[in-house]
């Protein structure tokens, strides 16, 4: 068998193997470069990216390569499915980690609708629409929504003082 077919051959197994643990996965077999094909599933978002050639093959090992941060690692061929399943965990959990801490340095809660900063607002409200409509037209900002998790929040409506548990969060539209 030429080199090829052995590649081939090779990602087609560990295809299956992916595919029997439950992930999603694709073999680019396309007749491009291979800049191509990573600059092609980069564009589509894929988070993990395999690499399989002749020498991994003889080595017994993958290259697993992460699109949000490019980390290259060489792993276990024998292990690459509890690799995938590790490295896509670890990725969704960084990138969810990061999310909050971005969030959290552009959300600013407020107790009033003065002097109100330019960032996301969260501010209590006591979920009537008469007091949303005029958080609108006071704040010149809109209700994005509130928490889909409960958050501990103890406050009082910035329109009609009523007390409240949950905050609601403001934004200009784009």
């Amino acid at each position: 068998k030429g080199a090829i077919d052995k590649v081939t051959e090779a990602a087609r197994q560990l295809h299956k193997e992916l595919k029997e643990a439950g992930l999603r996965v694709h073999i680019d077999e396309r007749d491009v470069r291979p800049g191509v094909k990573y600059y092609d599933w980069e564009l589509k978002g894929v988070p993990l990216r395999l690499e399989l050639g002749m020498r991994d093959i003889e080595s017994g090992k993958i290259t697993l390569v992460r699109r949000d941060i490019g980390a290259k690692s060489l792993n276990d061929r024998s292990r690459a499915v509890d690799e995938v399943k590790d490295m896509l965990l670890t990725i969704a959990m960084e990138m969810l980690a990061r999310a909050q801490k971005e969030m959290d340095e552009n959300v600013v809660t407020v107790d009033s609708l003065d002097n109100l900063p330019s960032k996301m607002i969260r501010t209590a409200w006591c979920g009537s629409e008469e007091c949303g409509h005029e958080i609108e037209t006071r704040s010149d900002k809109n209700i994005l929504g509130m928490p889909i998790i409960d958050e501990k929040y103890d406050g009082k409506c910035v329109i009609c003082g009523k007390p409240t548990k949950t905050p609601v969060y403001l934004a200009n539209a784009m």
